[in-house]
């Protein structure tokens, strides 16, 4: 297996990468319907019986990255899949995977410690490299995602693992159009939104418009490319997937769990085609 020839996976980002994250466990688990969740957080849930299943329910299929209140039971680790029942065998015990949640630069000390410990933890004799997925991208910032980056390196540098690879990924485009969308998808935009010309929403302080992101993931390649990091754009992929949403009064937006699926497809090709020393 792809993922065998790693010692761990590492997902270090914002929301783009969470919802990749997710289907890529989908993937791993070969579950489209539950893949992206881990049934004994619904334990947790307050309520009769009745209302957790319908929360089950609601948190199935698409509805695992997209629906309000879903995040909760999210798998976040690999690690949380051991001693669970079921198709155990799919979570890949031999290559452990995480999500590291990051919006912020500098680096929060608790996830250099975090990352720190997933790198010593195969030992400084270890053959295997350790695949990193960047992606910050909220807000549209290249100074801080470069940052962020040179941060990422410095800790890798410092642990004793010897052998690192580095992906740098992009966000998506925003097609977001109000008579495309429904009123209760604009609710969830934060209070003083704006439309520009073309019927794109800005949100009110930023310049998030689709221009402004393409203009990211460009500058964005070009900072990779100098520290020797591959990049991978998911401008055409998302900007297709809304432009055929167009018209429809519900979207499942760009960063739903049918284009996360293809994503992290693209993310483990890139795995593939990493040398395994």
């Amino acid at each position: 297996m792809i993922l065998e020839r790693f010692d761990a996976v590492v997902f270090v980002g914002d929301s783009v990468l969470q919802t990749i994250y997710a289907a890529f466990n989908v993937l791993l688990r070969e579950n489209l319907a539950t893949g992206a969740r881990l049934e004994s957080k619904f334990e947790s849930v307050v309520g009769t019986e009745t209302e957790k299943k319908e929360m089950s329910q609601k948190c199935r299929c698409s509805g695992q990255v997209e629906r309000t209140g879903c995040a909760d039971f999210l798998v976040r680790n690999s690690d949380e899949f051991l001693g669970q029942a079921g198709r155990t065998g799919y979570h890949c015990t031999r290559t452990p995977h995480y999500l590291l949640p990051l919006t912020t630069t500098p680096t929060p000390e608790e996830l250099q410690t975090k990352l720190t410990t997933i790198f010593d933890a195969p030992g400084p004799y270890s053959y295997k490299p350790i695949a990193i997925i960047h992606s910050l991208t909220e807000p549209l910032s290249v100074e801080m995602a470069a940052s962020s980056l040179d941060e990422l390196i410095d800790i890798v540098t410092s642990t004793t693992h010897a052998s690192t690879a580095f992906l740098s990924i992009g966000p998506n485009a925003n097609t977001i159009h109000y008579d495309s969308y429904s009123t209760a998808l604009l609710t969830k935009r934060i209070e003083g939104d704006d439309l520009t010309d073309q019927g794109e929403i800005r949100v009110a302080g930023s310049e998030d418009t689709n221009d402004a992101r393409q203009r990211f993931t460009w500058d964005m390649e070009k900072e990779a490319e100098i520290r020797g990091i591959d990049s991978l754009s998911m401008w055409n992929l998302t900007v297709v997937s809304g432009e055929k949403e167009k018209g429809q009064h519900e979207s499942k937006g760009m960063d739903g769990l049918e284009v996360g699926i293809v994503q992290a497809m693209m993310v483990i090709n890139w795995l593939s085609r990493l040398p395994s020393t």
